[in-house]
């Protein structure tokens, strides 16, 4: 019981991180916002002959260049984002048991909630939570198979099978 308790949670752990890396897009996203609002509110001042050393006197360059630092930052966690929903979904279209399937993928890569879920696949609630369990173990068994054959381990021919 509590090595499928362990499967099922590696399973969720790593689907859960669609749901944080896209959190994380949103959230680098109202900074951005923000940034541009102060920037399209600071008031450039020209001035002939400054001398005083003192103070930050190119406001609007400070402000484009968090810009554009954010915005890389934002399209490399994008980049990062698509790749990681392209490997779930891979991972997800092996699986051999359609309501798994649909459960796992409007869960996680829809977000919908297990109400939602549930209308779509005809069960309760409480089936379709217990179905979630099974789905996620199901869904870890392809995660073991995957890392394990990409590290080589289990590769047939390594063993003498």
């Amino acid at each position: 019981m509590s090595e499928t308790r362990d499967k099922a949670r590696k399973a969720k752990t790593y689907l859960k991180r669609l749901e944080q890396c896209d959190a994380r897009i949103n959230a680098m996203q109202d900074k951005l916002d923000s940034l541009y609002d102060q920037a399209t509110r600071i008031t450039p001042t020209l001035k002939q002959d400054v001398v005083s050393g003192g103070g930050n006197h190119d406001k609007v360059g400070d402000a484009v260049a968090k810009i554009v630092d954010l915005r890389n930052e934002i399209n490399r966690q994008i980049d990062y984002y698509v790749d990681l929903q392209q490997e779930a979904n891979d991972l997800l279209n092996k699986l051999q048991d359609n309501v798994h399937y649909t459960i796992l993928y409007r869960k996680y890569m829809l977000g919908d909630s297990f109400a939602q879920i549930a209308a779509e696949i005809g069960k309760g609630e409480r089936w379709t939570n217990s179905l979630h369990g099974d789905a996620l173990v199901a869904f870890a068994d392809l995660l073991t198979d995957k890392y394990t054959s990409e590290d080589g381990r289990a590769e047939k021919g390594q063993n003498g099978a």
